[in-house]
């Protein structure tokens, strides 16, 4: 499997599944009308299949002899992004949220699991484990983070995370589905992107076939193969130069008679190729000199 190839199958399947996630996010808060909370970590494996487009371009399709630094710059800023993301972001990401609906939920679950706590600006102190809750909230988005300090405590995060989303799914609170509505636009803009580029690819590679079967008829070789990569590319679009392609194999092979009819039905679709005309011209001298004289 050559590179362009390669590009063609393993890119559809990335912004595939970068829609089908998006897609679920957006669905979720819009049927069910309620704020939801996933890790932060689910949002870095996206990132990281955003940026896999661009890694694979650089080793797919190097510059120069060998790995320069041009080709190694954007993994280094992968690597250093990422890293950026796991140690200082880490956390969870809520969606369809209110600043009111947070923070009535937190103070809600936070008196049922018994913590004594504190709100100051952007964080909830948890006195008895000397522990803050910081809390970020964009709310023309609906979106939000919620993360603890010290990181040591993260098993608490997560149990608090859950009986937050347990506590919206069971109480009616102001919601703002705006990021889910988003979601679900970008998700399917992603997807006929996928689906795009995937029909594309078969494209491609038609020409690509075409393009290698012309070469082998131009070299008198291999004439079995370039009639199977021919036949390939016509099944997938049935373009004159392919069909060209297979006459002139025709040609190659001696079957003159077989190259006649399909360069005559080409000739007489297409009057204004002039190499369809010169192509049938070729066949019918070959054919009237191999045909037995009376």
């Amino acid at each position: 499997m050559n590179n362009i190839s390669t590009m063609f199958i393993l890119f559809p399947i990335l912004f595939g599944f970068i829609g089908v996630f998006y897609f679920a996010i957006g669905i979720r808060g819009v049927i069910k009308k309620k704020p939801f909370l996933i890790p932060y970590k689910w949002m870095i494996g996206v990132i990281f299949l955003c940026f896999l487009p661009s890694i694979f371009n650089n080793f797919l399709f190097k510059t120069g002899s060998g790995l320069g630094l041009i080709n190694l710059l954007n993994p280094l800023m992968f690597i250093c992004l990422f890293a950026f993301l796991i140690i200082f972001r880490p956390g969870y990401i809520a969606f369809g949220i209110t600043d009111s609906a947070i923070r009535e939920a937190l103070h809600a679950v936070l008196k049922k699991k018994g913590l004594p706590f504190e709100e100051t600006i952007g964080s909830i102190k948890l006195t008895s484990l000397q522990a803050d809750l910081q809390v970020a909230i964009q709310t023309w988005t609906g979106t939000g983070q919620i993360r603890i300090k010290p990181y040591n405590q993260s098993q608490l995060l997560t149990e608090i995370v859950q009986d937050l989303n347990i506590y919206f799914l069971e109480n009616d609170t102001k919601t703002n589905m705006t990021a889910c509505i988003f979601y679900i636009v970008m998700a399917v803009f992603m997807l006929i992107f996928s689906f795009y580029f995937y029909t594309l690819g078969f494209s491609f590679k038609a020409d690509i076939n075409n393009q290698k079967a012309w070469e082998y008829a131009e070299k008198n070789q291999n004439l079995d193969e370039a009639m199977t990569l021919v036949d390939q590319a016509i099944a997938y679009k049935p373009e004159w130069h392919y069909l060209d392609t297979k006459a002139e194999i025709f040609y190659k092979m001696g079957k003159y008679q077989e190259a006649v009819n399909i360069e005559s039905d080409l000739a007489g679709r297409y009057p204004n190729e002039q190499i369809l005309q010169d192509q049938l011209k070729k066949f019918k001298d070959a054919l009237n000199k191999d045909s037995p004289k009376p």
